[in-house]
């Protein structure tokens, strides 16, 4: 199961110092058992859908897609709910990603590094 998160962040104490509040761990190689982990913000952990987009690029919980068979340049959100992955474009029902081809598909940013392209469709 492959993931993927984000800046690591800190945030204030109040006091003349900050701490870290996340962390992300993985095992670094099958054959030995050792855990890494990054500080990272735990809002930014993402899980892979299971399916890449049109430049075989992985798609993870957050990005933002674009529809490659149409004119429709609005960006898609990727989710999960309800057991299966999702996509939603601004004003619109939510349809499954399950019955998509990554041809379909380009990963244009994510909600993360480019909120504005989600401002852009408001």
């Amino acid at each position: 199961m492959d993931y993927r998160a984000f800046a690591y962040i800190r945030r204030w104490t109040g006091e003349d110092n900050s701490e870290p509040y996340g962390y992300f761990c993985y095992e670094k190689d099958d054959s030995i058992i050792q855990m890494v982990a990054y500080p990272v913000d735990p809002a930014t952990v993402g899980q892979y859908v299971g399916m890449p987009d049109k430049n075989r690029t992985k798609i993870f919980d957050g990005d933002l897609l674009k529809y490659t068979r149409g004119e429709d340049d609005a960006p898609y959100r990727v989710f999960w709910d309800n057991f299966s992955w999702y996509i939603q474009c601004e004003n619109r029902m939510p349809d499954r990603l399950s019955g998509s081809q990554p041809e379909d598909w380009e990963i244009i940013g994510n909600i993360y590094d480019n909120p504005e392209l989600l401002e852009a469709t408001k």
